[in-house]
């Protein structure tokens, strides 16, 4: 399985897990969000389709 991480940073260079906040995770362990090549093709069509709801209602203003 592939793993990916998707922001709109470009310019991450190294990953720095963060500790979580939640009291139900272990605080010793930090964190990195990611997705599977599964879910993948489902997020990036999500950020488009904000990215393009954003950009319409800008342009309406």
């Amino acid at each position: 399985m592939r793993i990916f991480h998707v922001s709109e940073e470009s310019d991450i260079q190294v990953f720095q897990p963060r500790v979580p906040t939640r009291t139900d995770l272990d605080f010793t362990k930090g964190l990195v969000w990611a997705i599977d090549d599964k879910c993948l093709p489902n997020f990036l069509t999500e950020i488009v389709l904000v990215f393009a709801f954003i950009v319409v209602q800008t342009l309406l203003k």
